[in-house]
């Protein structure tokens, strides 16, 4: 009888309990929804669910500072004008001492390319201010780039009468070749460079002219090394050596040489280069080089 009544008890106290579990359908189905989104964004984010737990951390923190950033928007603003202040004066000045070196650029550039034989050539250096602004949405612009806030361009006139164009639009190879061989010699006085290359710096240029770059050249080789690499007989001419680059075939394979000629190989060579064999071309030839005699006992 007691173990009955201790049953019945229990009975009771489980019903109680039982009565007191809410089961409703709605909760149930508002679980797998919540359960089917959490799923939907983690193939979405390619996240697990520690994943998506920090990924809405971060979005939280980004709204957060969307909605309460003003303080941050102020800050970086002051960084911007105190970036500014420090910028412009430096811009300034830099534009300042291209239009300075524009200058003398431009003066001994022309008178470089009078002495090769450009009569009325006219070097210009022009400087404008880009157009790409680097602070948007600040008072007074700044455009920027790598060089600075200034876009330059090399101009030239060829002929007197003419404008001034770019110089990548108007100039033929042998007025570029001139052009390259003023701007390379102010180049290494400027820089102190000890040796010059020059891959045939004489390209479109006619006959007449390549006395005049010849000596050009001559005068740099006083104060520097000059290796050049020509097919015009009067800069070969005045060479302190000379050296001639063949290439033939052998065994099925193509070989380059290169040795020095002196004497009657290179008025040989100097005859070769305008034109072929010939007594003509060899008095020529001796003529360039200075005589028979300074041709023979030239090192090469």
């Amino acid at each position: 009888r007691e173990a009955r009544l201790s049953v019945q008890e229990i009975i009771r106290e489980v019903s109680r309990a039982l009565g007191e579990i809410q089961t409703e359908p709605e909760d149930l189905e508002r679980l797998q929804d919540k359960l089917a989104a959490v799923q939907r964004a983690g193939r979405k984010h390619g996240l697990d669910c520690n994943g998506l737990i920090e990924r809405m951390d971060e979005l939280k923190n980004i709204l957060r500072s969307l909605t309460d950033g003003s303080d941050e928007v102020i800050s970086v603003r002051k960084e911007f004008e105190e970036v500014k202040g420090r910028l412009v004066p430096l811009l300034e000045e830099l534009t300042s001492l291209r239009e300075e070196s524009a200058s003398i650029l431009d003066r001994e550039v022309t008178n470089e390319l009078d002495k090769l034989g450009m009569k009325g050539a006219l070097f210009r250096t022009k400087i404008e201010k880009l157009g790409n602004s680097a602070f948007q949405d600040i008072e007074g612009d700044i455009n920027l780039s790598m060089r600075g806030s200034d876009r330059v361009e090399f101009g030239i006139r060829t002929n007197i009468g003419e404008e001034v164009h770019p110089l990548s639009e108007v100039v033929s190879g042998g007025e570029l070749s001139r052009i390259t061989l003023v701007l390379k010699k102010l180049q290494v006085e400027e820089k102190g460079i000890p040796t010059l290359i020059f891959d045939e710096i004489d390209s479109g240029l006619g006959a007449d002219l390549g006395g005049v770059v010849a000596e050009r050249l001559r005068d740099l080789a006083r104060r520097y090394q000059i290796i050049c690499i020509t097919h015009i007989p009067q800069v070969a001419a005045l060479a302190s050596k000379h050296i001639v680059v063949r290439k033939k075939v052998r065994d099925g394979r193509t070989a380059t040489t290169a040795s020095v000629v002196s004497g009657e190989t290179r008025i040989a060579e100097i005859a070769r280069m305008l034109g072929g064999k010939g007594k003509l071309r060899e008095e020529l030839a001796v003529e360039l080089l200075g005589g028979v005699k300074s041709a023979r006992s030239s090192v090469g």
